[in-house]
Parts: structure tokens; sequence; C-alpha cells
């Protein structure tokens, strides 16, 4: 079978699992460590260095910490992975600092206050409300897709998808492969870019997190068939 298909393939199961009907019922969740299921702002990965209010983490924070409301994750040579909406991961950059606003599955907020993130929806539903703060504007998720955040450049990049970016009194639409350059003193506008030269570090990252957890969905579902398990949940 050839990459660009198992590719494909993947990311079918990878939309399948993360769509399940409840947010108990998808088995890619991670539970915390009294066994109930990953909430929103649940830490889903970290390498190097990452911290949260000053307290390192390792390995071990992995599925037992969520980030609350007024904490910030911080990174610095490092990269960390937070489960939002089910569907929905933020990934936070080298030497980076995202704030937590409100955690609620149906209003869902971060404010990046330094440098790179990335978000990436695989599912949206139509109870989702997912924002995410960036110097005063705030950036709306209204499709499936990619995005790039940039606080230390005044940066909103749509690589696939489509946001809605709200900022000095007006309301923005940034579409499929289009930027829009905070406060940058003129009529604010969406630029086309290209796709190929805005891959930096942390799209690159992003790209490969994706890429382990489609083929890991791709393995649950070949268990849960071998096993005559079927449906969510």
């Amino acid at each position: 079978m050839t990459q660009s298909r198992l590719t494909a393939i993947a990311s079918v199961f990878l939309a399948a699992a993360l769509s399940a009907p409840a947010w108990g019922a998808d088995p890619a969740q991670p539970e915390n460590s009294k066994g109930n299921p990953a909430r929103p702002g649940s830490l889903n990965y970290v390498e190097g260095q990452v911290s949260i209010e000053g307290q390192k983490l390792g390995p071990q924070a992995i599925a037992s910490t969520e980030l609350i409301p007024g904490q910030s994750l911080e990174t610095q040579v490092g990269k960390a992975e937070l489960r939002l909406t089910p569907g929905v991961f933020f990934r936070l950059g080298d030497n980076s600092s995202v704030m937590m606003i409100s955690p609620s599955l149906t209003d869902t907020e971060l404010r990046l206050d330094k440098g790179e993130a990335t978000l990436e929806a695989a599912e949206l539903r139509p109870e989702n409300n997912v924002v995410i703060a960036e110097d005063g504007a705030k950036v709306r998720i209204t499709k499936t897709g990619l995005y790039g955040l940039d606080a230390d450049h005044d940066v909103v990049r749509v690589y696939e998808g489509q946001a809605d970016v709200e900022v000095n009194g007006q309301n923005i639409e940034v579409k499929n492969e289009h930027q829009l350059a905070l406060n940058s003193g003129r009529s604010m506008k969406p630029e086309k870019f290209g796709k190929e030269q805005a891959q930096d570090d942390v799209y690159k990252w992003t790209s490969l997190r994706s890429s382990y957890l489609a083929e890991a969905n791709v393995d649950r579902a070949q268990v849960y068939q071998m096993g005559n398990w079927y449906g969510a949940g």
C-alpha cells in the first residue's frame, strides 16, 4: 500500500474516532489518573522543557493534568499538545506560553501570550465555540482544518479551514490559505500566503503528531474489528 493511500485511510479513521457521539465514548481519548475521560484542556503530549505555573511537566503528566482557568502552559525548548473539544488539538511550540480562559465543551477559549501554536480541528459540531485570543484579537474556528497562530509577529494563518477574527471592532473572515496581520497600522485585510514557505518547525511537528494519532486510530480500529467490536462507545 502506498504512503499516500495509508495517510488517506488514516485520516478517515482519525476523523471517525474523534467524532464519537459522547466525550467518554471515544476510544482514543486518554483518561486521567482517576480513570475519568479527558476533559477540555487535558495534556495529551509533552516533550522537552514544559511547565504549568512554573511546575515542570514530564511524560507522567500526560492524561492526568488539566490546564484550568487562569493557569498558563509554558515551553522553553519543548512542545506540548492539549486536547480541547473532541477532535480539536492545540499544539504549543518552543518558547511559547498560553493561558486557559474557559475549558467548557461549548465555550472553549485559550489566550496565546507568547510564541507560536497551531490548532488542528478534525471535528467541529454546531455547539462548539472554539476561540483563541491573540494580542487583543479573538480567533473563532468555524471550519475543520489547520490554523497557525504567532503572538510574536501578530499573525493568524489559515492553512486549511476558515476563521472569524474579531479585532479592533471589526469582524474579518479569514479563509483557506490566507493570513491576517493583526494591529498592522493599516486597513486589515487577509492576504494569500504560500503554504510551502510557511511550513516552520511547529507546523512540521504538528504534521508529525497528526500522523501518529491517525496511525494509532487505524491500529485501534483493526483491533476492534478483529475482536468483533463495532460502533462507538
